[in-house]
């Protein structure tokens, strides 16, 4: 089995979702980002605080953390209901 470059799975896999669902998974790995070592020691502000800078960046793009968070939770109730 050959492995997918990160542009090949790009393109077969992840440009192909819906604006939404492109918008949870950014969501989902900054999270992930954020919570993982790779924060360098003494770095001040981290990761964490850059990965912040893409928020509300892009079109169609949420303006604030809170606006992300609540769209994550009206997709994950309404994939329980």
């Amino acid at each position: 089995m050959a492995v997918l470059s990160i542009e090949e799975l790009y393109e077969r896999y992840i440009k192909p979702l819906t604006p939404a669902e492109r918008l949870r998974l950014l969501a989902m790995t900054a999270h992930d980002l954020a919570q993982t070592s790779l924060l360098p020691e003494n770095s001040g502000a981290g990761l964490a605080a850059g990965l912040a800078r893409f928020i509300g960046a892009a079109q169609g793009s949420f303006a604030t953390p809170a606006e992300a968070d609540a769209f994550i939770l009206r997709e994950r109730e309404a994939w329980h209901s």
